[in-house]
């Protein structure tokens, strides 16, 4: 089955890590919203092969806070919080 796994570290300053796995070959996408749903942020968009797979997220550019990434394919969603402290 598709995961989204909680980044590490988290609370983060600076960049953290986000792993997934995909039980197939898929579309990927993990964005990154505000408290408000508003999308702040792309973090991957890209075809994945099956498997555990890592991506790197940069929180320069947002203000200290609670965020959510999202990871979606087709037929799949989860979402995780994530905290960025300054």
């Amino acid at each position: 089955a598709y995961k989204l796994y909680q980044n590490v570290p988290n609370p983060f300053n600076g960049t953290t890590t986000i792993k997934f796995y995909v039980p197939e070959d898929a579309e990927v996408t993990i964005s990154v919203y505000n408290m408000l749903g508003e999308h702040v942020a792309d973090v991957t968009n890209d075809i994945y092969s099956i498997g555990k797979h890592t991506v790197e997220f940069n929180s320069n550019n947002l203000g200290q806070g609670t965020y959510f990434v999202r990871m979606t394919t087709e037929g799949f969603t989860a979402t995780k919080n994530m905290n960025i402290v300054k």
